[in-house]
């Protein structure tokens, strides 16, 4: 009986040692694999990822400041409008998706709940 326990402990321990050497070997080559992931990151998304980030922070911050100042958003529109009409001067199609864009954004702010 004695034997039969020793013989079933060493088993365990000898076929728990093989599963922990597979783990072992399957985990280093799956961090391998993950490695490499890592490092063929294409540098041109990352960039255009942070681009996005800061051009969204920075709508973010004007959105503020034109709340804290209403003669601001004046102002802003004024220049935004002067703009397009130089854009429009060069490409007259533009106009057509100047007026679809603002009829767009009009909808939104009528959908949209106020905070």
């Amino acid at each position: 009986m004695r034997k039969i326990g020793v013989l079933f402990l060493a088993s365990l321990l000898a076929f728990g040692g093989m599963s922990l050497g597979a783990e072992e070997a399957v985990g280093s080559g799956g961090s391998a694999v993950q490695s490499q992931v890592v490092v063929q990151k294409d540098p041109v998304k990352q960039l255009r990822g942070k681009l996005l980030y800061k051009r969204n922070q920075i709508r973010k911050l004007e959105r503020e400041a034109i709340a804290s100042d209403p003669t601001l958003e004046g102002k802003v529109n004024d220049l935004e409008s002067e703009r397009q009409s130089l854009y429009v001067t060069v490409k007259p199609e533009l106009a057509e998706l100047y007026a679809a864009e603002k009829e767009l954004q009009s909808q939104i702010d009528a959908i949209k709940p106020e905070k």
